[in-house]
């Protein structure tokens, strides 16, 4: 094995990376692994939120730590490894985040004293590192994007990217806020947007190949960050205010590409839809996005179970990905829909390990005929994390049988 690791880390033991032959340029040769690549990152584990928080370290932990997940038989020879400790290019994540949002979020963690942690907002906690750790998760869904386009057409072409802080509730400028004033009440611990980036990234980078984009979003949460991102692809406007109820609004409009990305880009939504239930609001939902032609809208209602919830996707989501024929699918893949998961869903949804296990083999199925099974999961979501027996016994396969403690998504 070959890998181009900072000195102060180990490569992993070739038993478990097998043949792969990693290099840190982006147009490597074919890559030929026969099974699913985990790109991880220990930078995100700098991302520091102080106790008492949902989404923690412990997530990943969960994964990579002693007892974690991928480091019990027969899963950690079952995947193939790569870790990432890049950031994603400026330019890169300036193609869905504006330069102020950007630029105010990195300054405000770099005036965060060493070992302290601040508010971003009354969810959303920071540390000094933590625009470095999701800078990092995103540069690495973009890598998983170069991975999976440049793999050989024997190869397994599915990825998953173990990393945090989750993503999809970031918009262009953080906190979603619609037209009308109306919004989240935070940026539910996201920061920059780890699957819209590599959207976009994919996009702009292999036009020609990469022309029809997907995203699907099975987190419990509404993926208003990724749905304002995309509405962002469309000129429009957004409204800003300077306080003492003086607000301006400006245009706004960020395309991927160019004119054609309504065309090309699909975005699904799989979601509690329920009074109060975060982000409680209807931006960007199918029916509400003008201009939008691949917008699709899965509400699940307060306490759905497996029989719903399969009948569902297989009725409104399905069919409609099947049609856009997409070149690469990405998945904002969050388990804090699982009955176990009461933080993540107080309850409102009753998914078990089997569903996910179901709905990841329908979006491979999909892959498989129309993305030369180009199939990217990227974790978002997911805060029931067992005790390390309960972990073992519920471990499954990452090959296609996802753990309900929402530390793992399918890939």
């Amino acid at each position: 094995l070959s890998m181009n690791l900072p000195e102060n880390l180990e490569p992993y033991p070739s038993e478990i990376a097998g043949s792969f032959v990693l290099d840190n340029s982006r147009q490597t040769q074919a890559n030929t692994w026969c099974a699913p690549l985990v790109i991880h990152s220990r930078q995100c584990l700098k991302h520091l939120v102080g106790k008492g928080m949902q989404e923690h370290p412990g997530r990943l932990e969960a994964l990579f730590g002693a007892n974690g997940v991928l480091m019990q038989e027969p899963l950690r020879s079952e995947v193939l490894w790569e870790e990432w400790d890049q950031e994603a290019s400026l330019a890169d994540i300036l193609r869905v985040h504006e330069w102020d949002y950007v630029s105010s979020l990195k300054k405000h963690c770099q005036e965060v004293a060493d070992g302290m942690v601040d508010s971003l907002d009354i969810d959303t906690n920071i540390c000094g590192d933590s625009y470095h750790a999701a800078a990092v998760a995103a540069g690495a869904a973009c890598r998983a994007v170069d991975r999976v386009v440049y793999a050989a057409p024997s190869a397994q072409r599915r990825a998953f990217v173990a990393v945090r802080p989750p993503g999809h509730h970031a918009g262009p400028r953080g906190r979603v806020i619609g037209p009308d004033g109306d919004g989240a009440s935070s940026q539910g611990f996201c920061l920059l947007n780890s699957v819209a980036i590599a959207a976009a990234y994919a996009r702009y980078n292999y036009r020609g190949l990469i022309e029809r984009v997907a995203i699907v979003d099975f987190d419990a949460h509404y993926g208003d960050g990724t749905a304002a991102i995309i509405l962002n692809l469309v000129p429009g406007t957004h409204r800003t205010s300077f306080g003492h109820g003086l607000q301006i609004s400006m245009p706004t409009y960020k395309p991927w590409l160019d004119e054609t990305d309504p065309d090309k880009v699909f975005f699904g939504s799989v979601h509690l839809q329920h009074e109060g239930f975060y982000p409680d609001h209807s931006l960007g939902i199918e029916g509400s996005a003008p201009g939008m032609k691949h917008i699709v809208s899965v509400p699940l209602s307060h306490g759905t179970k497996s029989v719903e919830f399969r009948r569902l996707v297989a009725k409104l989501l399905l069919p409609r990905l099947a049609l856009f024929k997409p070149d690469l699918i990405l998945v904002s893949a969050g388990f804090d829909g699982h009955k176990d998961d009461v933080q993540g869903n107080g309850g409102g949804l009753q998914l078990l390990d089997e569903d996910y296990t179901w709905i990841t083999k329908e979006l491979v199925n999909i892959a498989d005929k129309y993305s030369q099974g180009r199939l990217i999961s990227v974790l978002e979501g997911g805060y029931d994390v067992p005790p390390d027996a309960a972990r073992k016994s519920r471990s499954g396969s990452v090959n296609m049988h996802p753990p309900p403690n929402g530390a793992l998504a399918s890939s």
